[in-house]
């Protein structure tokens, strides 16, 4: 899974929420031990992670993984919670205009650090860690892959006006800025200035601290760490917040795949794990001593990301990416039918979307159909308005003609294509295998290939070097738009994965670019949304994105372990692990 360094929130869709949870519960979902009882210190927490992080310093990774486990031992300015917003951390608010934290013409920005905090080596937490921190991440030597190159461009000054105060001002107002730059640890936590200010960027980045950190200011700290199998932190009693972690540690235990994590769980040798596969659903619901729960909010979506100027800005032609072609995006788009998905591969608990922004106030319920279905193209087509027969006419007219083998042709060029997604997730490959089926049918040959999550967010998907990228076709993951609607990093030509966006087709429209712009200059939700609706509807035109449908996180854990409650947000599953405890003090 991809995850946003602004990261998951939900303003709304109460509604599609509601009738997910209610699905759920029909299925059997339950919670763990909730908050009942008095908390009690001691234990261990084994966590199964599918995935290996591939950094561990913020602004260095987009995984989720690395997110969810840094946010056990970093403290960030703001960090999403389960209320559908964000939370102050180590600032002492979150600025607005309101708060006097935000100037009257949305350009000036005070955030205040909160005092007393401590690192783990007993040092305190100052404004001047977090002021060095921001003049770290702005420095390309080291946010070149996954940085703050945005937002440095957007930042006109930047000073501390006193010991803990941060105080910046924007060169236009960006209505997102604290939600995309400021939220949750991937995006900003400050390091330590008196471990690394005497190393240059470019030191740090290589130095084993993104490999294991030293000293940290979260709940927990790292104490060890073994390539390939785990990272473990144990209780920080220097952490200053409303009370110190109750587990004395937690063993990030890094599997091969999800799969083998659900096999542990049966085995009872791994206590909790996050994002579980649909395709043992089943299982999860009856493993005795656990329980599935599922995360409390809405606010991730599966699609698939077609390349549409990747080869060309490459320097090859268009002919060696048919998916330059709009009509090709169309057939594809309106010929899948991605109900089969919600119902065979998610056991209906999965809702239809067609746009990004689910789970806040710039979600789009309208575009889908009364039959849950999405409109592609000029003309408006859907599965259920033209289907894989009007795909095939479509073809036909734009010189794509069906060949001896069944796969069509134009001038010398097969209509074959490569799809990736992250290897060992079984629900995606049953995904691929939908996609082969019904785009065989049309004269499309889909070819698979799969890569662990590192490489696939890596450079198959987003390399930091060159200009486009020729390493797929077709994308197949999960993410979700961030705490606030902001859609450039979708949408806008300017948030390439050179550039440290999601933008991995390198889509193009001017008029979109422009309304990408203008929509997170303006605070009023209803005007930003109009303006939301017509990037959707203009995107959808284009066809960058088929979209799959929105779904919760499956999460499992062992039923003695207390207030264990994936929010769906942030760090989702481990966003409140300062207040997790266990059953007796011990596992």
């Amino acid at each position: 899974m991809l995850r946003k360094r602004s990261l998951w929130s939900v303003a709304g869709l109460l509604m599609v929420l509601t009738m997910m949870l209610s699905a759920l519960s029909a299925c059997g979902g339950t919670t763990t031990g909730g908050g009942g009882g008095t908390p009690v210190k001691g234990g261990t927490v084994i966590d199964g992670i599918s995935q290996e992080p591939n950094a561990l310093l913020p602004e260095r990774s987009n995984q989720t993984y690395s997110l969810l486990v840094q946010a056990a031992f970093r403290t960030p300015l703001f960090a999403s919670n389960d209320k559908a917003g964000i939370s102050p951390a180590l600032a002492t608010e979150v600025p607005t205009v309101a708060n006097g934290g935000i100037s009257s013409d949305g350009l000036t920005y005070k955030i205040h650090v909160r005092t007393g905090t401590k690192w783990s080596d007993g040092q305190p937490v100052t404004g001047d860690d977090v002021f060095y921190t921001f003049k770290l991440f702005m420095d390309p030597a080291y946010s070149a892959r996954d940085g703050f190159q945005q937002a440095a461009s957007e930042i006109s000054t930047i000073s501390q006006p006193d010991s803990n105060t941060i105080s910046f001002t924007l060169k236009k107002p960006d209505a997102a800025f604290i939600a995309l730059y400021l939220t949750d640890v991937l995006a900003f936590a400050p390091l330590p200035k008196h471990v690394y200010g005497t190393m240059t960027p470019d030191a740090l980045v290589k130095s084993n601290e993104s490999f294991q950190p030293t000293v940290t200011n979260g709940p927990f700290k790292v104490s060890g760490r073994v390539q390939g199998d785990n990272i473990t932190v144990v209780r920080d009693d220097n952490y200053v917040g409303a009370h110190t972690a109750y587990l004395d540690k937690i063993v990030f235990k890094v599997f091969a795949d999800a799969q083998t994590i659900v096999t542990a769980m049966q085995a009872g040798q791994v206590d909790t794990a996050y994002f579980l596969p649909v395709s043992q659903y089943d299982t999860l619901k009856n493993i005795p001593g656990y329980s599935l729960v599922p995360s409390t909010v809405l606010a991730t979506f599966e699609a698939w990301y077609l390349n549409i100027n990747g080869f060309q800005l490459e320097g090859k032609p268009a002919t060696d990416e048919p998916l330059s072609d709009p009509v090709v995006r169309e057939a594809l788009a309106i010929s899948f039918d991605t109900k089969q998905e919600i119902h065979t591969l998610w056991h209906d608990i999965a809702k239809p979307v067609c746009d990004e922004s689910i789970g806040t106030f710039g979600f789009d319920p309208q575009l889908v159909n009364s039959n849950g279905y999405c409109a592609y193209g000029p003309d408006g087509k859907s599965f259920d308005n033209g289907g894989p027969d009007a795909a095939k006419a479509m073809l036909d007219a734009d010189g794509w003609k069906v060949g001896a083998d069944g796969i069509r042709v134009k001038n010398g060029h097969r209509l074959s294509l490569r799809i990736a997604t992250t290897s060992g997730r079984k629900y995606r490959e049953d995904s691929e295998a939908l996609a082969q089926a019904a785009w065989k049918n049309i004269g499309v040959e889909l070819k698979t290939d799969n890569h662990p999550s590192g490489d696939l967010f890596g450079p198959i998907l987003f390399p930091s070097t060159g200009k486009g990228n020729t390493a797929f076709d077709i994308a197949e993951y999960a993410t979700g738009v961030g705490v606030y609607p902001d859609n450039r990093c979708f949408f806008n030509s300017k948030f390439t994965p050179q550039a440290a966006g999601c933008n991995p087709g390198y889509y193009s429209n001017p008029t979109v670019d422009q309304l990408t712009e203008q929509a997170v200059t303006i605070s009023d939700q209803a005007q930003a949304k109009a303006i939301l609706t017509q990037i959707h509807q203009a995107a959808n035109k284009d066809v960058p994105i088929i979209w799959l449908y929105g779904f919760p996180n499956l999460n499992e854990a062992n039923s003695r372990l207390h207030n264990y409650k994936p929010s769906g947000e942030g760090p989702d599953e481990t966003w409140n692990v300062v207040d997790w405890w266990l059953t007796g003090g011990k596992r």
